[in-house]
């Protein structure tokens, strides 16, 4: 049996400027349940799941592979995932650089022999908030993020909520 310190949960993530955090948070206002800490809003690129601690190295060191180029993200609606209960907000139309970013992290996890579970469907997103209800639908303003910074982040769970911290980074360019 692994014990906690030989492994961890892990996944990739864009992590948001100071700007588009504080855009971010005033999305949470008018949102009932258990809302997510300003310091943990994110988007998930890759959930890795449980990883052993020994592949660290190499996880990190994928961050240098990825394409270099900065994402346009246009956050425009909000949503809701009813059976995990999960209020959200994300784009509705996702650039395609995105998935590009995506499938080329997949692809060097792959070469590396680091299994994920690539789950059937990505929906790009940022939990705004847990055990929430539906969101009221209100017209939001777009924000106009500038996804430069790509995380390997770590998902600790205290109490019931998960709780986050950056083990690697890298800043894209352009754009």
């Amino acid at each position: 049996m692994k014990t906690q310190k030989s492994v961890q949960r892990l996944f990739y993530a864009l992590w948001p400027d100071d700007a588009t955090r504080s855009a971010l948070i005033k999305l949470q206002t008018p949102l009932q349940g258990r809302i997510t800490p300003p310091e943990d809003l994110h988007l998930t690129l890759v959930f890795l799941g449980t990883q052993p601690t020994a592949s660290l190295p190499a996880l990190q060191a994928l961050l240098a592979e990825l394409p270099a180029a900065a994402i346009m993200l246009n956050v425009d609606c909000l949503g809701h995932f009813p059976k995990s209960r999960i209020a959200w907000a994300g784009s509705q139309h996702p650039p395609a650089t995105l998935e590009a970013l995506r499938q080329a992290l997949l692809a060097a996890l792959v070469e590396q022999n680091i299994a994920v579970d690539q789950g059937a469907h990505f929906k790009p997103h940022i939990t705004l908030a847990r055990n929430a209800v539906v969101p009221p639908a209100p017209e939001i303003t777009a924000i106009v993020w500038r996804a430069d910074h790509v995380a390997l982040v770590q998902s600790t769970t205290t109490g019931s909520a998960p709780r986050y911290r950056l083990l690697a980074s890298r800043r894209l360019e352009g754009v």
